[in-house]
């Protein structure tokens, strides 16, 4: 799964040669079609529109979150350059209402059949999920420094992965359900001991014995450079793993005086 820059014709050519690999990318380029003159923006836009689906679109910049409604279209298509053809499927989802300018429009290309609705919409929750998946390397290479690693053999280096994984998946899960499910008791995923610490070293939870999920993540985040104005909205992932280092010293003091002095 690939955004735009992943458009090759090259790549959707090699997936060709090896029907077995599914490839899923966000279109680029208005390619010529080999069965009409028109380009494929416009074979798509030619479409009936199939159905809709409504989704969350995340805040930016200057633009509040909010919710969406997607229009899906879909269809078989065969791509061509030179004498070469290729049969894929492409599929849009694009929004109504709003600027046109600032619309959603995903025109998405793929190896894998689109027959009927379900299919396409099945396509449009792959793509949403690319940003998650971006998000997830990004903290494997920056905060694991997966790629610093320097181990002498190839299974080292799996292993150590391996465990790196794990650790990404857990910033990511926390930084997720603490936004979907607040009120979740802290301990769904993390320990007893580490909302005991976060109690300890925070004034504003002093007497307390237990955090919701947000209240834990956000205090951890703090730790991490996140400023929690009300401007700020929820934490991310970096500043989450910062503020996740800074509680694992805490927790080891922790248990080394708790050893000691009971």
């Amino acid at each position: 799964m690939a955004d735009r820059e992943g458009d090759l014709y090259e790549l959707f050519a090699a997936a060709a040669q090896q029907p077995q690999v599914g490839v899923l990318v966000r279109a680029r380029h208005d390619r010529c079609l080999a069965e009409a003159e028109a380009g494929l923006w416009a074979f798509i836009a030619a479409q009936p529109v199939a159905g809709q689906i409504e989704i969350s679109v995340p805040r930016k910049p200057g633009v509040a979150s909010h919710r969406a409604s997607l229009a899906i279209r879909f269809g078989a298509v065969t791509i061509r350059k030179k004498q070469a053809a290729l049969k894929l499927w492409i599929v849009e989802a694009r929004q109504r209402g709003g600027s046109a300018a600032k619309a959603i429009c995903w025109r998405l290309l793929t190896n894998q059949p689109v027959s009927d609705l379900a299919g396409a919409v099945e396509k449009v929750a792959w793509y949403r999920q690319r940003w998650r998946i971006e998000e997830f390397h990004r903290v494997l290479k920056t905060g694991c420094q997966a790629e610093a690693r320097q181990l002498e053999t190839v299974a080292r280096l799996k292993n150590v992965l391996a465990v790196d994984m794990i650790i990404a998946w857990r910033v990511l899960e926390l930084t997720r359900l603490a936004r979907q499910a607040p009120d979740l008791p802290a301990t769904e995923l993390l320990t007893e001991t580490e909302v005991k610490v976060l109690c300890a070293m925070n004034q504003s939870f002093a007497g307390r014995r237990t955090l919701t999920l947000r209240e834990a993540v956000r205090a951890i985040a703090q730790w991490g450079g996140f400023l929690a104005r009300k401007s700020d909205g929820e934490p991310g992932p970096m500043t989450l793993w910062l503020g996740l280092l800074r509680l694992n010293d805490y927790l080891n003091a922790f248990n080394a005086f708790a050893k000691t002095c009971g």
